[in-house]
C-alpha cells in the first residue's frame, strides 16, 4: 500500500464547487441581517442551520472522512482527517492528491478514484497511512459514488477507519454510510429548492407589475451589458423610446383602471413586434416603453417602430381625448449608435428621448 507523507508542504488553493458540493465559506452567514427576512433568506438560513449540523457530525467521528468533487479536488474533510495528516482544513480543501502527497501515492489515489468513477460502484479498499505523529496507521477504506440530481457521479465519499489495532465493525458503518448519503442528498435537494427560489425572486425583481415586460431596472443592467457587447463586437445598439400620446387625458376621461388597461395591451403589442430573442421590451416609466435591439441598422429600428405605430392604431382603442384620431396612438424616438469609448448610455438615451420629443410635436409618428 503506498504511504503517505502528511508532512509535504503545499499552498492552499481555494477552488469553486458544484452545486452538489457546497463549499463552507459559501454558506457562512452575512455579517447582518435586516429585521425582516425573506422566503429565500429564511431557507438559505436552514441550509446554513443544515450544513453545519453535518459538519458537527462528521466531526464527532472519531473515522476519517472526506469528500472529492469531479475534478478530484477535496471539498469536504473532517475534524479526525485534519489531525490525522497534520494539516488544517483550509490547506486540504481544494487540493488534489497530486497537491496533497508524492507523485507516486497521488497516482495510485486517482487511478482508484477513476474506477469508481467509471463504474458508479462503491469499492472498499485496505490502505497504509502514514500519520502526522509518524505512526503508520492501516485504514479499512469504504468509497462510494456521490450522485448529483440528473443521476451522474459528480463526486466521491469516502470513510476510513483506524483498523490497526481494532477491527472493523461493518454494520455500524454502514448504518453511518447511509445516514451521511442521506444528509448530503438532503443538502442537495435544499440547494436547489433556494437556487429556484432565488430565480423566481430575481424574475419578479425585475418585471413590471403591471405590464408584465422588464422593468426599469432591468432595462438599465440589459443596456450596459449590451453596450458594452456592441463596443467590444463594433455592432450596433437600436433604442426605441414610445410614449403613449395623451395618456393623462386617457386616464381622466375613462379612470385609472381603464388606463392600467391600455397600457397592458400596449406593452402586448411591444411584445409581439419584438421577434428576436434578443430583442428587449421594458417599460420606461410612467406611459413609456422602450424597445432596446442589439445588431439593429436604423432601417431595422424604424420597421419595428412603425409595426408597433400601426399594430396599435389598428386596435383602434377609443380615445376621445385624441385630437384628430379618436383613438390610442403612440410616438416613437430613435437612436441608433456603434458605442465606442468616446459616448456612453446616457448619450443613447439623449438622442432616443430627442427624437421623441419631434415625434411628439405631430403625435402618432417615428422620428429617428
Amino acid at each position: 500500500m503506498p504511504e503517505v507523507n502528511p508532512d509535504r508542504e503545499s499552498a492552499a488553493v481555494s477552488q469553486p464547487m458544484s452545486d452538489d458540493l457546497l463549499p463552507k465559506s459559501a454558506l457562512d452567514p452575512v455579517a447582518s441581517e435586516p429585521p425582516a427576512m425573506s422566503r429565500a433568506e429564511l431557507a438559505e438560513r436552514a441550509l446554513r442551520q443544515q450544513y453545519r449540523f453535518l459538519q458537527t457530525l462528521i466531526d464527532a467521528i472519531p473515522d476519517l472522512i472526506f469528500v472529492k468533487d469531479r475534478a478530484y479536488r477535496v471539498t469536504l474533510v473532517n475534524k479526525a482527517f485534519c489531525e490525522a495528516s497534520g494539516q488544517r482544513e483550509e490547506e486540504i480543501i481544494g487540493k488534489t492528491a497530486h497537491d496533497l502527497y508524492p507523485k507516486e501515492i497521488a497516482d495510485v489515489y486517482k487511478e482508484m478514484d477513476d474506477k469508481l468513477f467509471d463504474s458508479g460502484e462503491a469499492n472498499r479498499n485496505e490502505e497504509w497511512f502514514v500519520a502526522a505523529d509518524g505512526r503508520t496507521m492501516r485504514l479499512d477504506t469504504i468509497k462510494m459514488p456521490y450522485f448529483g440530481q440528473n443521476g451522474q457521479v459528480v463526486g466521491i465519499m469516502a470513510i476510513s477507519r483506524d483498523i490497526t489495532e481494532r477491527s472493523v465493525r461493518d454494520e455500524e458503518r454502514d448504518v453511518l454510510v447511509r445516514q451521511l448519503q442521506s444528509a448530503l442528498r438532503q443538502l442537495a435537494e435544499e440547494r436547489k429548492k433556494l437556487r429556484e427560489a432565488n430565480d423566481k425572486l430575481t424574475l419578479l425583481s425585475q418585471r413590471d407589475g403591471l405590464t408584465g415586460v422588464h422593468n426599469r431596472r432591468a432595462l438599465d443592467e440589459r443596456l450596459e451589458v449590451e453596450w458594452n457587447r456592441c463596443r467590444r463586437e463594433g455592432s450596433s445598439l437600436a433604442f426605441v423610446l414610445f410614449d403613449i400620446d395623451h395618456f393623462k387625458a386617457y386616464n381622466d376621461h375613462y379612470g385609472h383602471l381603464a388606463g392600467d388597461d391600455c397600457l397592458r395591451q400596449v406593452a402586448d403589442v411591444l411584445s409581439r413586434q419584438a421577434h428576436r430573442a434578443s430583442d428587449f421590451v421594458a417599460r420606461y416609466g410612467g406611459e413609456e416603453f422602450v424597445i432596446m435591439i442589439s445588431g439593429a441598422e436604423r432601417s431595422a429600428a424604424v420597421s419595428v417602430a412603425e409595426a408597433v405605430r400601426e399594430t396599435l392604431y389598428n386596435l383602434n382603442i377609443p380615445h376621445e381625448g385624441s385630437a384628430g384620431h379618436g383613438r390610442v396612438t403612440i410616438s416613437a424616438g430613435i437612436a441608433v449608435v456603434v458605442p465606442d469609448a468616446d459616448s456612453g448610455t446616457t448619450d443613447l438615451i439623449q438622442k432616443a428621448d430627442e427624437n421623441l420629443y419631434l415625434a411628439k410635436r405631430t403625435r402618432n409618428c417615428v422620428r429617428s
